[in-house]
């Protein structure tokens, strides 16, 4: 717009607090400090409004952010964002989302609203998520505007942002085609279409003439005037003779013109036709001011030419008539011009501000261009302000102070002035900083403002010491001071300041280390130099001269300190003998009375003359699979007889062994060897390399170490099917196999041995441990019964497969036996039950409690068969695992060929089993004895073919045997040097007239005398005659000696015995 319709003035929208705009210009300035004030004080709405008639305005935001300061609060990604949107936009369509953020990156908490620009309503917000939407298409016409401004706000409870969202509307085919001009035909009234009359004609005028032609030659033509309601009253027309007259007075600035609809009539038809009165502006009205008094603030030093401010008068008439010019009348100084054309006030001479008037007054007209022409007049009140032209000045260009370093904190060390020439206090108010140099904030400055008559404000700076100081640390400040006032702009100066620290004696001096030690050969030659010793003050020359001396440790004089260099030397030889160190404490010294103390420690040195060892050339140790990485396998242990550095060794791998050195790692120092990972016993079960012991000498020592890996039970058996079908065919004699069941485990070693065994007892089935062959307990006792009459039965078993070991992993099959052709199950035989269960006695199992209780025992672990269950082997007898008792010394043994563990320091780990317990077993584990008990074995063999002199004549009676049966017979206990405390006579089962159909096909013992050996003979009331022991059979013996009388007939007859009175047992 042009004229007062183009002219801009500013304001606040809303109170404000700390700021000042200026209407003409729309600098705003702060009043206050901004540190008082909250963000949302320092969020300003500006209006910016025309002075056209009516005036438009618009509204603006302004953001002040202090820069010392950072900003925590939400701000938008940017402040303007131009978006596209359809005109006539249906209700609900999305337009956009705005967000804003924190500087972190969150968004929670934070409220949306439309600020401006939604003059209508015809847009809705979501305060969460920010999203704009259509509320209503009304106002959205690209036809009557076609761009929309919206000002969103974002705010939370002490923060705000804003942003602005332009719409650009697409233009729709949405109005029908029309004439700017429309033409109106009265062909029955020939009439001009436009008249003009001025506004100040007067009431009752005729304006204009209409006439109405008819061909028929009567009736008359009648007339009448019809105008919308604004109009009415306005215009007249003659009845008859149609001429149109003015009725009201006419306005041009109220109304320009008027459209007149005009109707003739003959009585039968009628016709229209319409008449438009223009009205033509005559100077009516007297420019009008804006306002009657405008006031305006100007810096001063402003130059000539500069605007001042823009007045705006209004005109209502048109044309020449509302044209206006401007014109000065009067001004106090003369120094303003204005443009006639658009009113704006500038500069004649650069202004200059008066302290006493500050203020000027201006008054300026306002003429249109009419006949007569018009006027009207206003004020306008210019302030002139202090502009900050004067930089605060320090009086010197450089200062120089002197602390000492032992100053205290909040010592005043230097005071400082500053004058700035500025009159008003906004532009002379300054504040002191240290700009650089003060490190670790060693220093601060206050300020304090004083005004002085003919001088202006002056600033006094006090430079107080904050922290304590440190010579030694820094021995000089260069501080850059900086004043600067609190004008716009800011203006500020330096100075430097230069402060030296003076040294005290407040350090002791510092060895370099706080001991020492040294290792001296005996024979050392008198005068050498033992040892440099070297100590430090950070103080300053005297204070930090040092001085070294022997405070104590030396009271034999072997040793001299140089009093000033520290070197220390040797005065005597040393003699091992007579003492292996010394320890000598050192004194440094300041000589002001601080002083250090270090020790000094002299390690006379053996000569090495002894070479390290291990007692053993080979090591056997072993370590179960899947240990993680870093278990402990052995400790090596080499001894060397030298003392002192010679005497400690270090251990290594020697060179070569590669797959040893990726498996197992030796700690130097300690010796511990340790695995670099996990074994497994299925993959590789052994490891050799040689290890050695090295002294500082250089001489070292080897050894073998042999590494076994032990298996570890991983793996389930696994039956080959789960279920198992057999049948007891009619007349099935005990001991007769129905048919096997068979597993197989994935595990190597002991834990891949499969045992079988049923979950639950039956008095008439037993499966073999080791082969898993099902067979029959007892006869079958058929029961005949005719095939019609016949039902079938089954028997179930539960058969678990299992490794010998107590945590072995198990599986379980289940075994369907067809027992249709016996008597099984039906009724309960007495008998048939005893027989079932002659091969159960175990009498000679061996006894481990008294073992363990043993007095005297060398023994510091348990029994093998005490940790670890035996098991029967394929005819019922008991077989241990083979596993080792633990001996508190340490030996060396190595594993056999056959990979089962040594028997360490034991007699045997072999459990006695059935077959030894019935004399059909052949001995030959007594070969499996360690060396020291070997002698032992053939002791044994001849005592068990002694008789019992004291065991009664008839204590053997005769029974009568039954067809095929033969006598039993039992194999000795072992025994040792004498009888265990509290031993009982062991009882044997009484016979119950049972046959023993199976012992037949059993081997003979060897261990016989004159056929067979009754359990009596060996009863704890037992006490032979040692007379020469009988040989040994030669299938056993190990030692060359004669072969004894051989058992070649045995007894087939069972016997029964009677019971001898307990008493000790005795050799």
């Amino acid at each position: 717009d042009f004229g007062a319709n183009g002219s801009v003035f500013y304001r606040f929208a809303n109170p404000v607090r700390g700021f000042t705009i200026n209407s003409l210009t729309g600098d705003i300035q702060a009043t206050e400090k901004l540190q008082t004030l909250t963000q949302s004080q320092r969020t300003l709405i500006v209006q910016a409004m025309d002075q056209g008639n009516p005036s438009q305005s618009s509204l603006g935001v302004v953001v002040i952010y202090i820069r010392e300061q950072i900003y925590r609060g939400i701000r938008f990604s940017r402040t303007t964002r131009d978006v596209s949107l359809q005109e006539n936009a249906a209700k609900g369509t999305v337009v956009t989302q705005t967000q804003a953020q924190y500087p972190d990156g969150s968004k929670a908490g934070i409220s949306y609203s439309i600020f401006s620009g939604n003059r209508l309503q015809s847009f809705g917000i979501s305060p969460i998520t920010g999203e704009i939407w259509v509320e209503s298409s009304e106002g959205i016409d690209y036809e009557e505007t076609p761009k929309l401004r919206l000002v969103v706000k974002a705010e939370t409870a002490s923060s705000s942002s804003y942003m602005a969202v332009n719409l650009l509307l697409q233009d729709l085919n949405d109005n029908l085609p029309r004439f700017q001009l429309q033409n109106y035909v009265a062909p029955m009234i020939p009439l001009p279409q436009e008249i003009r009359v001025p506004e100040d004609t007067l009431v009752g005028s005729v304006i204009t003439q209409v006439t109405g032609n008819d061909v028929d030659s009567g009736p008359p033509l009648s007339y009448t005037l019809h105008m919308d309601g604004s109009g009415q009253g306005m215009f007249g027309i003659h009845h008859y003779g149609g001429g149109v007259s003015l009725t009201g007075p006419l306005d041009y600035e109220e109304r320009t013109w008027y459209t007149l609809t005009i109707r003739t009539s003959d009585s039968k038809h009628q016709s229209e036709a319409y008449l438009t009165v223009l009205v033509d502006d005559v100077n009516d009205n007297a420019p009008v001011f804006t306002h009657d008094l405008y006031q305006v603030t100007v810096s001063e030093q402003l130059p000539a030419g500069s605007s001042v401010i823009t007045v705006t008068a209004t005109d209502r008439d048109s044309g020449e008539n509302g044209k206006i010019t401007y014109q000065v009348m009067s001004s106090t100084k003369g120094v303003f011009v204005i443009d006639p054309s658009n009113g704006t006030l500038f500069l004649r001479q650069k202004t200059e501000l008066d302290f006493d008037h500050p203020s000027i007054l201006v008054v300026i007209e306002a003429r249109d261009q009419g006949t007569p022409s018009l006027s009207s007049i206003t004020t306008v009140q210019v302030h002139i302000s202090d502009v900050n032209d004067n930089a605060p000045i320090f009086p010197q260009s450089e200062y120089r102070a002197t602390v000492s370093e032992d100053g205290l904190p909040g010592a005043t060390v230097l005071t400082l002035e500053a004058v700035d020439g500025d009159l008003f206090w906004e532009n002379s108010g300054f504040d002191f900083t240290i700009a650089s140099g003060n490190s670790d904030n060693v220093f601060q400055i206050e300020s304090s403002v004083h005004f002085l008559e003919g001088r202006g404000f002056q600033t006094i700076g006090s430079l107080i010491l904050a922290e304590k100081l440190d010579f030694e640390v820094v021995p000089t400040y260069n501080l850059i001071v900086v004043v600067s006032d609190r004008g716009v702009p800011q203006r500020s100066s330096s100075v430097s300041i230069l402060i030296s620290v003076t040294d005290v004696n407040d350090n002791p001096p510092v060895f370099s280390r706080t001991d020492y030690s040294v290792v001296l050969s005996e024979g050392t030659a008198a005068g050498t130099e033992v040892l440099h010793l070297s100590a430090t003050d950070p103080d300053s020359a005297p204070n930090g001269e040092v001085q070294y001396s022997v405070s104590s440790g030396d009271e034999t004089h072997l040793f001299q300190v140089d009093h000033w260099t520290g070197v220390m030397k040797l005065q005597r030889p040393l003699d091992s003998k007579t003492k292996m160190s010394h320890v000598i404490v050192i004194q440094a010294t300041d000589g002001q009375g601080h002083y250090a103390l270090a020790s000094v420690t002299v390690e006379v040195m053996d000569i090495n003359d002894n070479r390290p060892f291990f007692p053993l050339k080979q090591v056997t140790a072993s370590i179960r699979e899947n240990q993680p990485q870093n278990a402990l396998v052995t400790i090596l242990h080499a001894i060397d007889h030298d003392k002192g550095v010679f005497g400690q060794l270090k251990y290594y791998m020697l060179e070569g062994h590669k797959a040893e050195r990726d498996n197992f790692l030796i700690n130097q120092t300690s010796g511990e060897v340790r695995t670099r990972s996990s074994f497994d016993f299925e993959k590789i079960n052994s490891f050799h390399f040689v290890a050695f012991a090295m002294d500082a000498g250089n001489y070292s020592a080897t050894v073998t170490l042999h590494v076994y890996v032990t298996g570890e039970d991983e793996y389930d058996p696994v039956f080959i099917s789960s279920e198992f079908s057999f049948e007891v065919p009619e007349g099935a004699k005990k001991g007769q196999i129905l048919g096997k069941v068979q597993a197989r485990d994935e595990d190597e070693g002991v834990d891949g041995v499969v045992l079988y065994s049923l979950s639950d007892h039956s008095p008439y089935f037993e499966v073999n441990k080791s082969t898993g062959e099902v067979s029959l307990k007892m006869d079958s006792n058929s029961r005949h019964v005719s095939r019609s009459k016949r039902e079938v039965r089954v028997i179930t078993l539960d058969v678990t497969a299992h490794s010998p070991l107590g945590t072995s992993r198990a599986s379980v099959a289940k075994v369907t036996i067809d027992v249709s052709h016996t008597s099984f199950g039906l009724t309960t035989d007495m008998s048939m039950l005893l027989d079932a269960d002659q091969l159960s006695d175990v009498s000679g199992e061996p006894s481990l409690d008294w073992f363990k209780g043993k007095k005297g025992s060398s023994m510091n672990g348990t029994l093998t068969a005490g940790q670890v269950p035996a098991y029967r082997d394929e005819r019922g007898g008991y077989v241990g695992v083979g596993r080792a008792i633990s001996i508190s010394q340490s030996k060396d043994y190595n594993f056999p060929e056959n990979g089962k563990p040594p028997v360490d320091g034991s007699l045997t780990a072999i459990v006695a089993s059935d077959e030894e317990l019935r004399g059909s077993y052949n001995w030959d584990y007594l070969l499996n004895w360690c060396p020291q008990f070997q002698p032992l074995a053939s002791v044994f063999t001849e005592i068990a073919r002694l008789k019992d002199e004291t065991a009664p004549l008839h204590s053997r009676k005769s029974f009568h045997r039954k067809a095929k049966a033969e006598s039993r017979i039992d194999p000795p206990p072992l025994i040792t040097s004498v009888a265990h405390p509290g031993a009982k006579t062991v009882l044997p089962k009484p016979a119950v007239s049972r046959t023993f159909s199976n012992l037949a096909s059993l081997r003979r013992s060897p261990l016989s005398t004159e056929g067979s050996i009754s359990l009596v003979a060996m009863s704890p009331s037992f006490s032979p005659s040692l007379s020469p022991l009988a040989a040994r059979s030669p299938a056993v013996t190990p030692f060359n000696v004669s072969q004894g009388p051989s058992a070649s007939s045995i007894s087939t007859t069972e016997h029964s015995f009677e019971h001898s009175e307990e008493a000790d047992l005795r050799i």
